[in-house]
Parts: C-alpha cells; sequence; structure tokens
C-alpha cells in the first residue's frame, strides 16, 4: 500500500507554480514569503530577491521577467495604496495573489494554468502591453518634432540669409524701395520695433530708414 502524500507539498500543475511554491517557502522573511494567512505571497525587496532567489529556481534573476511570468499565469498583483495599508510595509514591496495559489493547500496547484488565450493574455498584461504603446507613441512624436525641427532649421536659415542680404544691400537700393512700399505698419513702427530692427540691420541704416520714412 503506497504511503500517503504530503499535503504540504505541490501536487500536479506546471512545472513554474510548483517551482514559485517551494521558492516562496524558503524565502527569508526579510526578502519576502507568504502573507494574509497563506492566501498570498510578497516580495519585501524585489531587488534583493530577484539576485538571491531567483537564480535558485529559474534561469534567469530579472524581476520583470518573473512579474511576467506570474501575469501569464493569472497572478494579480495588489494595489500599492491597499497594500501600505494592510501590512504597514514599505514602498517597494509587492503582493501576489491567485485563487489556487494557497501555502495550506498545495493540491491547487494543479488548477492554475497558463493562459494562451490572446484576449485573457492581453488583460492580465495590460500593463506590460500599454507601456509598449506609450513607448511607441512617444518614439513616433520624437520622430515628428525631429521632422519639425529640421524644418524649421531651414526656414531659419533662409530667414537668415534674408537677413544677411538685407543687411549687406548699399543703403541707396533699400532707402528707395522703402519710398515705394506703402505699408501702414512700416509708418507706424514704435521704439520697441526700432530695436529689434537695430538687432538685425547696422544701426546707421535704421536711422536712416526712420528718418526717411517720416519724411514721405
Amino acid at each position: 500500500m503506497p504511503a500517503p502524500s504530503n499535503p504540504s507539498s505541490p501536487i500536479g500543475g506546471t512545472i513554474f507554480p510548483k517551482k514559485l511554491f517551494t521558492m516562496i517557502g524558503a524565502t527569508p522573511a526579510a526578502l519576502g514569503g507568504w502573507c494574509d494567512n497563506g492566501t498570498a505571497f510578497e516580495i519585501r525587496n524585489p531587488n534583493e530577491f530577484a539576485r538571491v532567489m531567483l537564480p535558485q529556481y529559474f534561469k534567469h534573476c530579472k524581476f520583470t521577467s518573473f512579474v511576467r511570468q506570474l501575469n501569464f499565469y493569472g497572478f494579480q498583483k495588489f494595489k500599492r495604496e491597499a497594500l501600505l495599508v494592510a501590512h504597514e510595509t514599505n514602498e517597494k514591496a509587492l503582493t501576489f495573489s491567485h485563487p489556487f495559489f494557497q501555502q495550506h493547500n498545495p493540491r491547487l496547484l494543479g488548477k492554475i494554468k497558463r493562459k494562451t488565450n490572446y484576449t485573457e493574455l492581453n488583460e492580465t498584461t495590460s500593463d506590460t502591453c500599454s507601456n509598449g504603446d506609450e513607448v511607441e507613441h512617444l518614439r513616433n512624436e520624437v520622430s515628428g518634432l525631429k521632422s519639425t525641427l529640421a524644418l524649421l532649421g531651414d526656414q531659419i536659415s533662409q530667414l537668415t540669409m534674408m537677413v544677411s542680404d538685407i543687411a549687406n544691400a548699399p543703403k541707396n537700393d533699400i532707402l528707395e524701395a522703402l519710398q515705394y512700399f506703402d505699408d501702414p505698419c512700416l509708418m507706424s513702427l514704435t521704439t520697441l520695433d526700432m530695436d529689434f530692427l537695430a538687432t538685425i540691420v547696422p544701426l546707421s541704416l535704421t536711422d536712416t530708414v526712420v528718418d526717411t520714412k517720416w519724411k514721405v
């Protein structure tokens, strides 16, 4: 007659839930462990947990990959606000739970399945997906801004050349053009306007232009 199985040992299920169950049970209290009467587990120091615990059970030490796996298997992450109130822990701590991941009932591990339906997977990893979409959106915006800046740069270069041509043009040519340039706006130049004009054309030429316009 076979010996009865240990009720505290994980039975059935896929490899990830069983490894997770064993790892959480072996996690030092300073790094994490079971909480909420064994219905959830807490990671108190994600960085140290990833460095110390993950390599012992998985082929990586990336906490983001670990969280992604939890999402694939339907684990839910507690909101930080609720976590801080319930456990009075630090802001870095994270708590995860699953209806079939319970410290005192490992037989339920066999019911934890990896999500294969695209819709379900998309719902459980909405944060990851939205982050990816946001990055792509930002890249597109940056690309658009670069194009706009390039266009503005060309326009500024053209304006600079125009101003340079005006500044280097013979004084008589400019005065003659202004005498036949019937623009009310030019006739109402203020002191502020002239200050700006003086920054782009020689001061002596600006004074001459003003004197000429008042005489026209």
